[in-house]
């Protein structure tokens, strides 16, 4: 899967305040190359939930560009929700691009976590080699 931007994103102020968003990934064998990052998840003033996701992740390879993060959440809420809202396992798969796993940016400071510190092993490598199969812009 190729795309401009993300594979997928939450936008949590086109969601009603009475729906939480729990969503359940199973990816198996496959390329994703989002020059945006993976997934953007968001949360917005007066909802109820902050949007949830569990991710495995099996033989798979992530290809970002440089500038990119992998998985970004922001909104309004504090960081250690943002934390426990989101479960990536992750089995033999590969990530390229940028360094930054995950980023959280809600009532606090940002947190920015890279591949070496998302509580598992996690093969990275950075951009060379990759720079011509991202799409532009």
């Amino acid at each position: 899967m190729t795309t401009k931007k993300r594979f997928l994103t939450v936008d949590g102020s086109s969601v009603s305040s009475v729906k939480s968003v729990d969503l359940q990934l199973y990816l198996r064998d496959a390329t994703f190359m989002c020059n945006k990052g993976f997934a953007r998840l968001a949360d917005a003033p007066g909802q109820d939930d902050i949007p949830q996701m569990r991710v495995l992740a099996e033989h798979c390879r992530f290809v970002i560009s440089e500038s990119s993060v992998l998985l970004e959440q922001v909104g309004v809420a504090e960081p250690e929700a943002y934390q426990e809202a989101v479960h990536w396992s992750d089995h033999l798969g590969k990530y390229e691009g940028g360094r930054i796993f995950r980023k959280i940016d809600g009532a606090g400071d940002p947190i920015e976590i890279d591949y070496s510190s998302a509580g598992q092993p996690m093969e990275y490598q950075g951009i060379s080699g990759i720079q011509g199969f991202l799409p532009t812009n």
